[in-house]
């Protein structure tokens, strides 16, 4: 991924996104993260597809099974580019308080 809108096209699907948080767990092959996010396998194989050629999921042969992982690195690496769109750090989960998460004057919530 090179671009911020390169990792947000790749972010826009749902299905995508549940597949990320569902390798969080750990090591995963194709058909228990059909199950943990409820769609076929073949779907399932399609998105693991473009998260692979991403960079953000490793895939590991045990015997005759195929198991999908998270690469912490390509997500680290895309929690920093992400933070650049907002400086209020609520992509690290540490939200300021606020109207909208800002503090400074320029977004004091109306009166």
């Amino acid at each position: 991924m090179d671009t911020i809108a390169d990792i947000l096209r790749l972010l826009a699907v749902d299905t995508r996104i549940e597949i990320i948080e569902s390798l969080k767990a750990g090591p995963m092959c194709v058909c228990a993260i059909a199950r943990a996010v409820g769609v076929s396998q073949s779907a399932v194989s399609q998105h693991l597809r473009l998260l692979k050629a991403a960079g953000v999921v490793t895939v590991h042969r045990r015997g005759q099974w195929i198991h999908y992982s998270l690469e912490e690195k390509a997500l680290a690496a895309w929690r920093t580019r992400l933070s650049r769109l907002c400086d209020c750090n609520c992509i690290r989960g540490r939200r300021r308080k606020g109207c909208c998460g800002h503090t400074d004057n320029k977004h004091e919530k109306p009166r």
